[in-house]
């Protein structure tokens, strides 16, 4: 028997309860590999202002095909320059993302939630919670959910985690 599953079925996954959607718009891709100019166009449209994905394209030095290069520091760097009311995240913090309490306040004040993965950047789009299972609370970022027991972003180490408030 699954969580949240209290007669029998085919189906051996678990039910979540309910789910944290911290609205972050989508914004397409026009080219591979840039995360970094579109996940900055995603904070910023869900922040209510205009700029443009060629403007984030320049400001994290985007090459078609290639992507934006930074080490983690400059990364870093470039998240303080390019938006404003940021902080990172110590590594103590990160288990706050799986909070229900803590996310859902996080929501309802329009925070964002900012990855920085080695080769990757993504956007905490919502929670899922499964309230008698807390491990099992899974951030949904893109197309992937993380839990500290079962990544699809395993392949990634996270380098950083900004707030954005």
């Amino acid at each position: 028997m699954k969580y949240n599953r209290n007669q029998s079925s085919f189906i051996n996954t678990n039910k979540k309860d309910y789910r944290i959607d911290f609205e972050i718009p989508n914004v397409d891709a026009k080219f591979e590999n840039s995360c970094v100019p579109v996940k900055s166009l995603e904070i910023d449209r869900k922040r209510g202002l205009s700029s443009t994905l060629e403007y984030f394209e320049k400001a994290s030095g985007y090459v078609i095909g290639k992507g934006s290069e930074f080490s983690n520091e400059s990364y870093v760097e470039y998240m303080y320059s390019i938006h404003c009311d940021v902080e990172k995240m110590g590594h103590l913090e990160y288990g706050n993302l799986f909070d229900p309490t803590y996310m859902q306040n996080a929501a309802k004040k329009g925070e964002i939630f900012h990855i920085h993965y080695k080769g990757h950047v993504d956007n905490v789009r919502y929670l899922d919670v499964y309230t008698n299972a807390p491990h099992l609370n899974k951030i949904i970022v893109g197309q992937s959910n993380y839990n500290f027991l079962n990544s699809s972003y395993k392949k990634f180490t996270i380098l950083n985690i900004f707030r954005l408030f």
